[in-house]
Order: C-alpha cells, then structure tokens, then sequence
C-alpha cells in the first residue's frame, strides 16, 4: 500500500541517519520537504525521469516507442503472470529501468484531475489532500495503453495488490 511504501521510506531514512520525511500518525500524514531522507517521487518527478530527463514527449513509454524493449506487460508477460527481474528490458535515456510496465508505482502526490493545468510550472509538490494516490507506468498485467510515460492511475492509499511497488526519492 502507500502507506507500508511510506513507511518503507521512514524506516530506510531511520537506519542510513537521515531526516525523516513523513510524519506517520495514523492515516494523518505530513511532509517535510526539508528533510534528506526518502520520500517517493512525486507525479512529476515520476514523469521526468520516467522520460529520461526529458520534459517533451519524446518517446511514448520509458526510454523507446517500441514496448516491447522497455516493458513487461500483458503482451509479452510470462504464463501465469508475475514481476520480473528489474533490468531485463533496456532503460530509458537516464539509465533507469523498468519505468513502464513490470509494476505500477506509487507516487506521493493526492490525485486531483484539473491540479496541472494549475500547477506551479517548476516542480510541483501535487495537491495537498485527495481521497486516491496517484500510480504511474503500468505493470505486468496491463496493456500497452497503461504503460505509456503519461499514463497515471489512482488508488486508495490502503490498496495493496502485488502489481503495484515503488521507487525511491530523495531531496538532496
């Protein structure tokens, strides 16, 4: 869920001797966007490094226009279905991999569907409160449509399903 993902991050922040950035009471959360320690990205920095660094929409899913050389999905997933070893597919032009399809990924934003076209222009933190988080790049189990780069998702911040994960952040 967002919340073990946050959880996740408090506790990592704990034993490498930096800064919490979540404030965990209950379902209650804040931010400190001073601290060191890690946080997940938010939607646009998602999106970015989704891109490869790139603000344009240069290639459709995360680092290529073919799909198939970037991503696990419904097309070329094993039988059965399942996660599969990060880095078996090429990544995108910022080195990462996995971006689109493999697992959905949380992201710190609430969602909010017209917060963009609002939005500070020079990266944005995403609304400060919602009912649904925000989840990018597809998984295993979904089509090719949901693992392009400009994809998003949402879910409740409690949903726990095994095709959705998480990447790691930190404000330097």
């Amino acid at each position: 869920s967002w919340y073990d993902a946050i959880a996740f991050c408090n506790k990592l922040s704990e034993k490498e001797g930096l800064r919490k950035f979540y404030n965990i009471n209950g379902t209650n959360i804040t931010m400190n966007w001073g601290a060191n320690g890690y946080r997940l990205p938010t939607e646009a920095e998602w999106e970015y490094a989704a891109r490869g660094g790139i603000s344009t929409n240069s290639t459709t899913y995360s680092g290529s226009n073919n799909i198939d050389e970037v991503a696990w999905y419904k097309k070329n997933r094993i039988i059965g279905g399942k996660t599969h070893e990060v880095g078996t597919k090429q990544p995108n032009g910022l080195g990462i991999y996995d971006m689109s399809g493999n697992v959905w990924e949380w992201c710190n934003d609430w969602y909010n569907a017209n917060y963009y076209s609002n939005s500070p222009s020079n990266n944005p933190h995403g609304p400060n409160s919602g009912s649904y988080r925000v989840v990018r790049g597809g998984g295993w189990n979904s089509n090719a449509y949901h693992c392009r780069a400009a994809v998003r998702s949402i879910r409740s911040p409690g949903y726990r399903v095994i095709s959705i994960g998480f990447r790691l952040a930190r404000t330097p």
